[in-house]
């Protein structure tokens, strides 16, 4: 999924600087177009320190004078209708270019109301698909899953047929007496999502669609470690 992801975003990217590269070559001699580039980390310090791949916002900006065009992407799956709105009002705000200081009154209300509205909409959806997954659930037998280890000269593979969280393979890899290390989900079956014990006091959408409760991270954590010590 996670070089799925990244290729959708190279290529995603690549054509549009093949546009951008297609629009320089047809620029006039006096028509100069100027371009800028940028990238900022934007991984969330995790308290045990432990970051795989870091995240990253790159920017590009071009200026041929007479309009600008700002393109922006995240090492993140997506950002809702309502995150984008309020990046793109910050953007322009801070850069002098808010679009609503062009607009009347009345159509400074409008674009509030239509900007409220999609909040809304968001939040309804969620808690719709929340309420809808739980009504239709049914008191699950104990769930069965495979947990496999693979030793071959340095390179140390840990399966586990669901989604894990990211954090639980991190923790699997640090207690892990080899240095080489790998933990793979989606793998000889699918349980679906494998939130961490504290997601379960939280908000994520993956723990109303789980069929585990939060004990499952330390039976998993434990019996990986026990396979491990076994290699």
């Amino acid at each position: 999924m996670k070089n799925e992801l990244n290729a959708r975003r190279i290529l995603f990217t690549g054509a549009i600087l093949s546009a951008f590269l297609f629009l320089v070559f047809s620029q006039s001699a006096d028509a100069a177009l100027r371009a800028g580039v940028s990238k900022v980390n934007i991984t969330k310090d995790k308290p045990s320190g432990l970051v795989n791949d870091p995240l990253y916002t790159r920017i590009l900006v071009l200026d041929d004078g007479k309009s600008k065009a700002i393109v922006i992407t995240m090492d993140i799956i997506n950002i809702g209708m309502a995150e984008l709105s309020q990046i793109r009002t910050r953007i322009q705000a801070e850069l002098g270019i808010n679009d609503l200081e062009l607009m009347d009154a009345d159509n400074k209300r409008d674009m509030e109301k239509y900007l409220n509205c999609i909040y809304k909409m968001e939040e309804l959806l969620v808690t719709e698909a929340n309420l809808g997954y739980l009504k239709n659930s049914k008191p699950q037998n104990p769930v069965k899953a495979e947990i496999m280890g693979l030793k071959v000269g340095d390179f140390v593979l840990i399966t586990f047929s669901g989604e894990v969280f990211s954090q639980i393979g991190l923790n699997i890899k640090k207690a892990s007496p080899y240095e080489n290390t790998f933990v793979s989900g989606y793998t000889n079956g699918s349980v679906g999502y494998s939130p961490t014990i504290d997601a379960y006091n939280g908000d994520a959408y993956e723990v109303s669609l789980s069929k585990l409760a939060p004990e499952w991270q330390k039976i998993f954590e434990d019996k990986a470690l026990e396979i491990l010590e076994k290699l």
